[in-house]
Parts: structure tokens; sequence; C-alpha cells
């Protein structure tokens, strides 16, 4: 019975030992779910706020929700023990970065560079008490956000297989 007992122990002991691996999911997981947030928030934001250029009205909304169904994609895929698809991942990663990136800056660089006539109707909307500039700035923190943190996903995801090797 003891024999049993203590081999029953060393299996575990061998099983605690094996766990470390399969715990450092617990960062990438975060990282994806931590983007995921940012996501859904920008996406709210793009949903309730008005969109002043065309970039936003064509482009940005199908970017926000293809990229809000990848980040849900590769949070379930961190949370489980075998996900294969590394090359997808590291795909989604980086594109999601290089193009919340452009977003970001095309929102900008086209709010910066705004024509007189834009320019006097945000004034007319901040005085009826819409925060248009505040909106569009929010949109591009958040958009760059996103970028820096696809981009901390992209860096961590080929790293993560070197964790799980002993």
């Amino acid at each position: 019975m003891d024999s049993a007992f203590n081999e029953s122990l060393v299996q575990l002991a061998h099983s605690v030992r094996k766990q470390p691996a399969e715990c450092s999911r617990g960062p990438l997981l975060a990282i994806r779910l931590i983007t995921l947030m940012i996501m859904v928030a920008l996406l709210t934001l793009h949903m309730r706020s008005l969109r002043v250029f065309r970039w936003e009205q064509s482009v940005s909304g199908g970017l926000l929700v293809t990229y809000c169904i990848a980040s849900l994609g590769l949070a379930l895929c961190a949370g489980v023990t075998k996900c294969g698809g590394m090359a997808l991942q590291t795909y989604l990663c980086g594109v999601g970065a290089a193009l919340m990136s452009v977003n970001a800056a095309i929102l900008y660089q086209r709010w910066r560079y705004a024509g007189e006539l834009t320019r006097v109707v945000a004034e007319f909307l901040v005085a009826m008490g819409v925060p248009l500039r505040r909106q569009v700035l929010t949109k591009v923190v958040l958009s760059a956000t996103a970028a820096v943190a696809l981009l901390a996903d992209l860096v961590a995801v080929p790293l993560l297989p070197m964790l799980r090797t002993e």
C-alpha cells in the first residue's frame, strides 16, 4: 500500500513539474484579453460616436469588427492546452498591429489637416455639447494601444513554444 502511495506521489510530483510550462499560457492569455477589451472599447466608441471622415465610415468599422472577432479567437486559442496554428496567430497579430497603426495614423492625419468646413462643424458640435475632438483623439489613442498590444502578442507567440520545452 505504501509503495502505491509513493508511486502516485512521484507521478503527482512529475505532473506538477510539467505545470509551469503550461502556466506560461497565463501571460499570453492576459495580453489577448487586454487586446480584446481594447478592441471592444474601440468598437463601442466607434459605434456611439460621430464618424467625421470617409475613412471612419468605410474602413475603420470593418477593421474593428474583424479584429474584435480575431482577438476573441486568439484569446480562446490561448485558453486551451493544445492549440496549433502558431503561424496563423503570428499572422493575425502582425497584420492587426500594422492595420491598427495605419488606422491611428490616418485618423490623426485627417484630423490634423482637416479643412476649414470640418473645423467649423467641429466647433459647432462642441457648442452643442458633442466633444468631437476628444472622440477622434480617443479613437487614435485606442487604435495605437491596440497596435501595441498586438505587437506584444506578436512577440509572445514565438516565445511560447520555447517556454514550454523543458
